[in-house]
């Protein structure tokens, strides 16, 4: 079990860097244009639409 566990972490973590590694631009790109409020604001429920919208922006930008 503890093997399968390790193998799915690693499988994740390759995705992850994966995929950040390939739209590093957008991420850049992204992060310089995202407005959602202040980080005061960013917290629960806000903090959902934040992301929604962060992640749309990244996939536009892809």
């Amino acid at each position: 079990m503890d093997a399968i566990l390790k193998f799915i972490y690693a499988m994740f973590l390759f995705l992850f860097l994966f995929v950040t590694t390939r739209n590093v631009e957008a991420l850049f790109e992204c992060n310089r244009d995202f407005v959602c409020g202040n980080d005061d604001e960013c917290v629960y429920p806000y903090a959902v639409q934040c992301i929604h919208r962060y992640c749309k922006c990244l996939k536009s930008r892809n």
